[in-house]
């Protein structure tokens, strides 16, 4: 058991190695099937790597308690359409973007 989770975890990384912090904010308010810019918008003022804690916690809570597997994050990765950071930034708040 201590080996499966061990092993989700290394996959998990490697299949969000390459995100931003909003582009975890995105995978996360879809795996959650809100909106997109959800978590974009509720995290904007933290710092990246606080983003990208509390989103990954939050898709390892899925998977975790098997409300979401691998197979299904990844293709939220391949199937959906993601906004670059500054585009996600610029359209949950157009006036702190320089």
């Amino acid at each position: 058991m201590q080996d499966d989770i061990k092993n989700t975890r290394i996959e998990f990384e490697k299949v969000t190695l390459m995100l931003n912090a909003m582009q975890f904010a995105q995978l996360t308010a879809f795996a959650l099937a809100l909106p997109q810019l959800y978590f974009c918008r509720e995290y904007q003022h933290l710092e990246d790597t606080v983003i990208i804690q509390h989103c990954k916690q939050r898709l390892l809570n899925l998977i975790d308690d098997q409300q979401m597997t691998l197979q299904q994050l990844h293709h939220l990765l391949t199937d959906k359409d993601y906004f670059d950071a500054y585009e996600a930034r610029l359209r949950v708040a157009p006036e702190s973007v320089e």
